[in-house]
């Protein structure tokens, strides 16, 4: 079993490396710990801050020529985790570079919970909206994604104006969608527009 790593949501995808390695017909078990190494290192420079886009897209190509090896179910898994970051760029490409949210988590009654648990339940949201740049107005979007990678529901918590180096904590009530598989957060800078 992999270590927990502090990975979005939508990147979160180690089940289904695992239900991958199972369905295939090849041994694809050296191609997919080089896939968790990726991981392993998005998650460090995601704790540091630090930019995962050219991660992302070494990952998109490593799936791209293991696939020409599946088939069947196994192909199809690593279909959706190709479609899962290809979604994650797509969000990427409006957030903010300044504005962020961290220690993102589902709560309820004051205590975190894991969303997957709680599907067609009232939940809190809540993060620390962060901006590291100049005075900007936030947009926190939620999006939740079902098992085909549609987007099920997307929340977005109100404009807000966050002065520079500022730290606050936001909080939006949200009924999470019964068939939502994973979600993810972006911040808009209404004031640049991204």
């Amino acid at each position: 079993m992999p270590e927990q790593r502090d990975l979005p949501p939508i990147l979160d995808f180690d089940d289904e490396l695992d239900r991958l390695e199972r369905e295939a017909d090849a041994d694809v078990s050296d191609d997919l710990d080089e896939l968790r190494t990726r991981l392993d290192e998005m998650a460090e420079r995601a704790a540091n801050g630090e930019e995962v886009g050219s991660l992302v897209s070494d990952a998109e190509t490593d799936l791209y020529a293991l696939r020409e090896r599946l088939s069947g179910d196994a192909d199809r898994q690593a279909e959706a985790i190709l479609n899962r970051l290809e979604i994650y760029e797509d969000s990427q490409a409006e957030r903010s570079e300044t504005l962020s949210v961290a220690d993102a988590r589902f709560e309820q009654g004051g205590r975190e919970v894991d969303f997957a648990d709680h599907r067609g339940e009232p939940l809190t949201f809540a993060g620390t909206l962060t901006n590291a740049g100049d005075m900007g107005h936030a947009r926190v979007r939620l999006s939740f994604y079902g098992h085909d990678d549609r987007t099920v529901r997307v929340v977005e918590v109100p404009e807000r104006e966050v002065e520079a180096d500022e730290k606050r904590e936001v909080e939006v009530e949200v009924l999470v969608p019964e068939s939502v598989e994973y979600y993810d957060v972006t911040v808009v800078d209404e004031t640049t527009g991204s």
